[in-house]
């Protein structure tokens, strides 16, 4: 037997399996969700929260009014130089002497030589320097005709305070000379408020000023108190007997409708946020509408004003604040609350009548949540039941028809990371915001966080 021949056997080295990395597997699949979730971060509309808050809003009704008032010009008799006694919004009594009248100067002129202290003293200058300081915090470019007024302010005070000084020397003065001749002390005729601002409109009335316009542009006003000799027949002071005073404004006629049936009005005047209740009385003429106001304080406040700025508070209410953006309407069934039940687990909801196929009426528990519940009636959402499920009672076998729907305004509560909707009762709005009943069951609270926009969201969404 011939023997075999021998075979040469080649070893064939296999390629070593790639090894498997779980750790980078898994943290591919982690790098790829991230990049998902941030696409459709990206992709979808941004949520907005907007923290609830304690506020009372109003309607813009800010007027610019005119004053009147019963006042009475004075005029001199005499020319010459005069020096005042009275401050300016003092009262002053009858016969109470008001200014001095020097015809031929020499008595003015002594006072005048005689003036050896003309500083401030530090009541003097807290006074001029607190007009400064109004003036600064309420003056604007779009409201420059404030400078007018600041400057007749500024003068007042330093005349004021010159002739005060003046006249501690004109006993003294008198005494010593013994010049009297041309020289005359005038008394008051009747009592009231003493002012030194005359604009030409002191015998304006109401009917003047709704028969006619008149624009603040063209409006101007004088210092009566001057060192400059006066002729006779000017205009030295003017008396208003008491602080009975009007504002007339003009109106819209959404706003004269809103004052109709009100007798009385909050207004707050802009120059000094100063709060009060006027009477009111609306009127209509010749299609216009104007409201007349009414007070019996702070005239003297605003003396030396003839037009004022004034906001009505027609509409305003305080509670939640809300943006009318954050609200929402929800569309719910209403059932009595009495069919509204618990079975034996425990769990809410109703009873439906159902027929069997064999045409068997059976009554089916179906669990739904109730939304509201305000004692008589239950709130249910419109897909928790279909339309027409007829609910029965077990005690006396009523039954009641689904079918009445009602719509509820209300906001989405974000608190938790997902959408709660919660209902409102609102008190007052416009165009931007809303105010809200504060503990409102099952509503909101201060310091809730709502979406601003519930128009990107629906009731259950989570949102982070």
């Amino acid at each position: 037997m011939a023997m075999a021949k021998k075979r040469k056997i080649v070893s064939i080295r296999k390629r070593p399996m790639a090894h498997f990395d779980v750790g980078n597997f898994i943290f591919l699949i982690i790098v790829l969700i991230l990049a998902v979730q941030f696409v459709i971060f990206l992709s979808r509309e941004h949520i907005s929260f907007y923290e609830v808050t304690e506020k009372s809003i109003a309607d813009d009704n800010v007027c610019q009014g005119i004053i009147l008032r019963d006042e009475t010009v004075v005029y001199t008799e005499k020319s010459g130089y005069i020096s005042y006694y009275i401050g300016d919004g003092e009262r002053i009594g009858k016969n109470a002497a008001v200014y001095s009248l020097d015809e031929n100067g020499d008595i003015f002129e002594l006072l005048t030589s005689e003036e050896t202290d003309n500083s401030l003293s530090r009541k003097d200058w807290y006074e001029v320097r607190s007009d400064i300081s109004q003036f600064r915090n309420d003056y604007t470019d779009s409201n420059y005709s404030t400078v007018t007024d600041f400057k007749y302010d500024i003068e007042n005070t330093m005349l004021e305070l010159k002739n005060v000084n003046k006249l501690k020397n004109i006993r003294s003065i008198l005494k010593e000379t013994g010049k009297s001749e041309g020289f005359q002390v005038v008394k008051s005729q009747e009592s009231g408020i003493i002012s030194y601002c005359f604009d030409g409109m002191e015998g304006l009335t109401a009917e003047d000023i709704m028969s006619k316009s008149f624009p603040r542009k063209d409006y101007a006003r004088t210092q009566l108190r001057s060192s400059q000799q006066i002729a006779s027949g000017a205009a030295v002071y003017k008396i208003i007997p008491d602080e009975k005073w009007q504002i007339i404004v003009e109106l819209t006629q959404a706003q004269y409708e809103k004052t109709l049936d009100k007798e009385r009005l909050n207004i707050t005047f802009i120059k000094d946020n100063l709060k009060t209740t006027a009477g009111i009385a609306s009127v209509e003429k010749e299609g216009r509408y104007f409201a007349i106001l009414t007070l019996d304080r702070y005239m003297i406040q605003y003396l030396n004003d003839r037009y004022i700025e004034v906001e009505l508070s027609m509409n305003s209410a305080e509670g939640l604040k809300i943006p009318n953006s954050s609200i929402v309407t929800r569309t719910f069934y209403r059932i009595p609350a009495a069919y509204y039940r618990e079975n034996e687990n425990g769990e809410q909801g109703v009873y439906r009548e159902e027929y069997q196929e064999n045409g068997d009426m059976d009554t089916v528990f179906t669990k739904t949540e109730k939304f509201y519940d305000d004692g008589k009636y239950v709130y249910i959402d419109v897909e928790s039941v279909p339309s027409g499920s007829v609910l029965h009672r077990e005690q006396d076998d009523k039954t009641f028809v689904v079918a009445k729907t009602v719509d509820v305004e209300g906001v989405y509560n974000a608190n938790n990371g997902y959408c709660i909707f919660k209902r409102i009762v609102k008190m007052y709005e416009n165009a931007d915001y809303t105010i809200v009943e504060k503990e409102t069951s099952d509503g909101i609270s201060a310091y809730d966080h709502i979406v601003l926009d519930a128009e990107l969201v629906q009731d259950g969404d989570i949102i982070y």
